[in-house]
């Protein structure tokens, strides 16, 4: 399978239980990401601290964490930045409190087309 290479970008804004969830179903997919972008509206010491224990819980994910100053709401500007630091052309964005499924990253690679965007709805499920 000749699958392009991807960043997969998660904005994030404090929430390190739920990036953990994230975190863990995209070490379980079938296809890896190739570099998994944190991207943080904000600059908080939750997510600093989460950040070199989640490198060390998932070492099969190239985690880059970046940050901005935390003066409001910019998640634009986060992702923004995000996509600028990205490696790669196909890009994957998810909001931080939404879990892939396992065949999640491959779907998208596999329906990958120039000049295309791919777009979702989220389910939402009860506790």
């Amino acid at each position: 399978m000749n699958l392009p290479k991807c960043s997969f970008i998660i904005s994030v804004y404090k929430d390190t239980e739920s990036l953990g969830f994230i975190l863990e179903s995209l070490e379980r997919q079938t296809v890896l990401p190739d570099e998994v972008i944190i991207s943080e509206d904000g600059d908080s010491v939750e997510m600093a601290e989460y950040f070199p224990k989640a490198q060390e819980q998932f070492p099969k994910l190239n985690l880059i964490h970046l940050t901005q100053e935390d003066i409001g709401w910019r998640k634009n500007r986060a992702l923004n930045r995000a996509i600028v630091a990205s490696k790669y052309e196909y890009l994957i964005f998810i909001d931080g409190d939404c879990v892939p499924f396992d065949s999640f990253v491959e779907n998208h690679l596999l329906l990958a087309e120039e000049n295309i965007a791919i777009a979702g709805r989220r389910i939402e499920f009860s506790e």
